[in-house]
């Protein structure tokens, strides 16, 4: 569940970034003003009214407002150069101390190897009931 909505915001994001937010507008502007059209003077005559950028709705002049102004906007971010003025809070290279060294002991006993028994056999045997 929080994976799937992590991958949905890192992909709403990537569409933002790239700007499909303002194509599917300008589509939804032309669908709107096809249909609208279409039904009053023909497909023909609406098809081109609506794509020849004379006769632009209301959503098409706010898309095309909104990409200026985005654009505007990029324009006026600061240079990367302002950025390396606040450089010396970033620190240059973190180190990591080294993890202390484990000391494991391999050895095995030697009951492993069959040469010896840790627990003696009962004396005397045990009997059978």
């Amino acid at each position: 569940m929080r994976t799937t909505a992590m991958r949905m915001m890192i992909l709403c994001c990537a569409l933002y970034l790239s700007g499909l937010h303002w194509f599917a507008l300008q589509t939804a502007a032309w669908t709107g003003m096809l249909t609208a059209r279409a039904s009053n003077i023909g497909l023909v005559e609406a098809a081109r009214t609506t794509f020849d950028g004379e006769h632009p709705c209301a959503l098409c002049r706010a898309v095309e407002k909104g990409r200026a102004d985005e654009q505007e906007e990029q324009k006026n971010m600061p240079a990367p150069e302002a950025f390396a003025k606040i450089q010396f809070l970033i620190p240059a290279c973190v180190q990591i101390p080294p993890r202390p060294a484990l000391q494991l002991d391999y050895e095995q006993p030697m009951a492993a190897y069959g040469d010896a028994r840790l627990v003696a056999p009962l004396v005397p045997p045990p009997r059978t009931a």
